[in-house]
C-alpha cells in the first residue's frame, strides 16, 4: 500500500518536457511510480483531474529565516505552492551569532529587518545543529554582512588582515556544516563598506564546496553596468560560482540596460564564468524604509540617526545627498511620486501614501517628508516602490539562467506579521507568475514557465533530488487548478489568501489538502553536499 496516490493529473515534471496525464505514487517520503494508471491501494488519495501537479515550487529568493521564531506557519507562502525557500539572502542571515563584543550589533543589525514589535531571536547552537521548526524546506546562505559583523562590527574600513582570517574560517566552518554560500547586501551596512579584494577573498573559501556568491549587487540602478561587471569579476578572480539576486534595473532613465547586463552575463557564462541570477515578477519592488537616506545615517544604528535627524547641520547634509548618484539612491532613481509608506512604526495614517503625498498632506518639502517619516517611525518600517519597466522585468525572467523569487518574508494572514500593506509577493507572487508570465503574457510556456520555478533552480543551488517529477525523487508536489487560479491581494490591499493552490505535498506529507493549510509543518533544514 502506498502513502498517496495522486490519480489522473496532468503532469509537469519540471523538466521541460511536455505535459502528460498520468498517476504519482509516494511512499515514505519518495515518489516511487509515475504511470498512466496506478490501480492500488493508498492512505491517502488525491483526484488530481483537470489540474497541474508539478514539482513543489522553489523560491529561488527568500528572507523566510528573518521570522522564522514568530512564523513557524509560514501560511502565505505555501498557499502559493512553495515548498523549498531559499534564505539567508541579501547579506543577512541568523548565523554566524557571535558571542563576544560584537553581538549587540548583530541583534540590531538583524533588527532592522524586523516589523514593529519583534526582537531578534538569538540562536545559540552552532550552524551544524541548527535545526527549526520549518513550514517549508531551508537551505541556508550566510550573509556576508552578519558575518562581517560578527568579526569587526559596522567598522565602515577595510578588514585587517586577522579579521579578514577570522571571517574566512567562520565561513569554512559553516560550508563545513552544510551552508550554501555567502550572500551580500551592497548597498546595505556593513556591505556598502567592503571592498570588492575582499569579497574575493572571501569567495576563494567557497570554491572546494562548490558554493554560491549570492548578491544584492551594489547598485541597481545608476551604476548597474558597473555592479554587473564587479560580480563577475568576483566570479572570475575567486573562481566561485555567482548569482546576482532580483536583477532588475530601477529608474526611468536606465530602462532598456537590462539588454546589457544580460549581455555580459551571456559572455561570462561563455567564457566559462558561471552567473546566474534570479528576478521577481513585478514592477514594484520593497525595501526598508532606512535605503532612502545615504547608508553612513544608520551605521551606529537607529538611536545615532534619530539624533542626526535633530542636528541641523546633520540634517542638511542628508537632505543634499538626496541629489547625489554615489550611493544606491531610491529616491533619485524613482522619485517621490513612485515611492509608498507600506508599513511604519507609528505611521498608520501614511501607509498606502506616496513621499509626494505625504508631503502635501503636511506642507512639507518632498524630502523633507522622508526625514519626518523616518524620525517619526524611528527607522522601522518598508517601502514599496514602482519603478521598473515591464520590458525588462519580462527580459531577465526570461533569460535561460533566470528563476523566480519573491524576495519575501514567509507572512501568516492575521497578527502583526501581516501589518500595514506589505508588498503581494509576500502572499501570492507565484501566483501572481502563473497568472501574468505564462497565461496572460506568453512570455514561456506552461512547461518553460514551471521549470524556471522548480528544476532549474534545483539545479543552480543543488537540492539534490528535488525540482523534478520523478521516481526516487523527493515527494514535493504542488497540485493546482488553472481555472480558479486568483491572487486575490492587491498593492492596497494584499493580506488574502489566493485561490488556485489545492494541494501540496512537503516531503511526501500532505500539508495543503483541498485548498487549506493543515498546519503540518514538514520542512526540512536542507544541507549542501553534507
Amino acid at each position: 500500500m502506498y502513502d498517496s496516490i495522486i490519480k489522473n493529473g496532468n503532469i509537469v515534471d519540471g523538466t521541460g518536457k511536455p505535459v502528460f496525464q498520468g498517476d504519482i505514487a509516494v511512499t515514505d517520503g519518495v515518489i516511487v511510480k509515475i504511470a498512466a494508471h496506478i490501480d492500488a491501494e493508498a492512505y491517502h488519495r488525491i483526484d488530481a483531474e483537470g489540474k497541474y501537479v508539478c514539482p513543489g515550487f522553489i523560491d529561488s529568493h527568500a528572507h523566510t529565516d528573518v521570522l522564522l521564531p514568530y512564523c513557524p506557519n509560514a501560511a502565505g507562502k505555501i498557499m502559493q505552492g512553495v515548498t523549498t525557500d531559499v534564505s539567508g539572502l541579501c547579506g543577512t542571515s541568523i548565523h554566524p551569532l557571535p558571542q563576544g563584543a560584537f553581538r549587540r550589533d548583530a541583534l540590531t543589525y538583524s533588527d532592522s529587518f524586523l516589523p514593529q514589535g519583534i526582537e531578534s531571536h538569538e540562536y545559540t547552537q552552532p550552524f551544524s545543529t541548527f535545526e527549526p521548526v520549518l513550514t517549508t524546506n531551508m537551505p541556508m546562505f550566510i550573509g556576508q554582512g552578519t558575518l562581517r559583523i560578527a568579526v569587526m562590527g559596522f567598522a565602515d574600513r577595510k578588514a585587517s588582515a586577522d579579521e579578514l582570517n577570522s571571517m574566512k574560517c567562520i565561513l569554512r566552518t559553516c560550508m563545513e556544516e552544510g551552508a550554501f554560500g555567502l550572500s551580500s547586501g551592497l548597498s546595505y551596512i556593513p556591505g556598502a563598506f567592503t571592498p570588492t579584494e575582499e569579497l574575493i577573498a572571501l569567495c576563494r573559501e567557497l570554491v572546494p564546496f562548490h558554493g554560491i556568491y549570492n548578491t544584492h549587487m551594489r547598485n541597481e540602478s545608476n551604476h548597474v553596468v558597473p555592479a554587473v561587471k564587479e560580480v563577475i569579476r568576483i566570479g572570475r578572480e575567486s573562481g566561485c560560482r555567482v548569482h546576482i539576486s532580483h536583477h532588475k534595473v530601477m529608474g526611468t532613465q536606465n530602462r532598456g540596460k537590462t539588454k546589457e547586463t544580460l549581455a555580459l552575463i551571456e559572455a561570462a557564462n561563455t567564457s566559462g564564468i558561471e552567473v546566474t541570477c534570479d528576478m521577481y515578477p513585478y514592477t514594484a519592488g520593497s525595501i526598508g524604509i532606512t535605503s532612502l537616506v545615504p547608508p553612513w545615517v544608520f551605521a551606529n544604528g537607529s538611536a545615532a540617526a534619530m539624533k542626526y535627524l535633530h542636528i541641523p547641520a546633520t540634517r542638511q547634509r542628508i537632505l543634499s545627498e538626496l541629489d547625489q548618484t554615489d550611493w544606491e539612491n531610491v529616491v533619485l532613481s524613482n522619485g517621490f511620486e513612485q515611492i509608498i509608506v507600506s508599513f511604519g512604526k507609528h505611521c498608520e495614517m501614511y501607509e498606502g501614501m506616496t513621499l509626494q503625498q505625504i508631503a502635501d498632506f503636511n506642507h512639507i518639502s518632498p524630502k523633507e517628508s522622508i526625514l519626518h517619516v523616518l524620525k517619526r517611525c524611528e527607522g522601522i518600517g518598508t517601502i514599496v516602490f514602482h519603478s521598473l519597466a515591464e520590458e525588462d522585468v519580462s527580459r531577465v525572467l526570461n533569460y535561460r539562467l533566470c528563476t523566480v523569487g519573491t524576495d519575501a518574508y514567509a507572512r501568516p494572514y492575521t497578527g502583526i506579521l501581516s501589518a500595514g500593506r506589505p508588498h503581494p509577493r509576500n502572499y501570492s507572487g507565484f501566483i501572481h507568475y502563473l497568472k501574468k508570465y505564462i497565461f496572460e503574457d506568453s512570455l514561456f510556456t506552461l512547461e518553460e514557465g514551471i521549470k524556471k520555478i522548480t528544476s532549474l533552480p534545483a539545479h543552480i543551488f543543488e537540492l539534490g533530488k528535488r525540482g523534478i517529477l520523478k521516481e526516487g525523487y523527493i515527494a514535493d508536489i504542488t497540485i493546482w487548478d488553472p481555472r480558479t487560479l486568483d491572487e486575490v491581494g492587491t498593492f492596497l490591499d494584499p493580506v488574502h489568501q489566493p485561490k488556485g493552490i489545492d494541494y501540496v505535498l512537503i516531503n511526501g506529507k500532505c500539508v495543503v489538502d483541498q485548498g487549506v493549510f493543515t498546519g503540518i509543518l514538514e520542512g526540512r533544514m536542507l544541507r549542501h553536499h553534507v
